[in-house]
């Protein structure tokens, strides 16, 4: 009841800019989608993160985000999940390839000077690692994402 009359369930979306080879969209949700999940174990926090990305955003990636802290201004983070590609082969035919994703990385946060509408002051960037295969490495990238929110 207390985060509802504080607000809090506008601060724990995050939207940005992110590259992994293709440019788009990515957008952390909490877990519950109104309320943050603290992950009693560790001590940290889960989220949805979803991206959207390729030709008219065709492509989404759906993964579940941990990270220790949604307040430090350097943090590590860790996500899996999968990762849909969407494309159209040499015979004209469009394929859809998904297939498990895990990515590693760190983040870095820091306090705007302006609030970005209701969601948030906070501004950061992520960049990691992301490995597409669950026993094999089909493919390896580099992410780099930018944008607005505490995820």
């Amino acid at each position: 009841k207390d985060w509802i009359q504080e607000g809090r369930q506008l601060r724990p979306f995050s939207l940005s800019f992110m590259y992994d080879g293709n440019p788009g969209f990515s957008v952390a949700l909490p877990l519950l989608f109104v309320k943050t999940v603290h992950e009693p174990l560790t001590g940290g926090y889960l989220v949805h993160r979803f991206t959207f990305k390729d030709t008219n955003l065709r492509d989404l990636s759906w993964m579940v985000l941990y990270t220790p802290s949604a307040s430090r201004w350097f943090d590590q983070y860790a996500a899996m999940g999968f990762e849909t590609d969407r494309y159209t082969d040499e015979a004209g035919v469009d394929q859809t390839e998904r297939d498990f994703a895990l990515e590693l990385g760190i983040k870095f946060r820091f306090r705007a000077p302006v609030k970005l509408g209701l969601i948030t002051n906070f501004w950061g960037f992520r960049m990691g690692i992301k490995n597409i295969g669950a026993i094999d490495i089909d493919h390896m990238k580099y992410v780099f994402e930018f944008g607005a929110g505490v995820w």
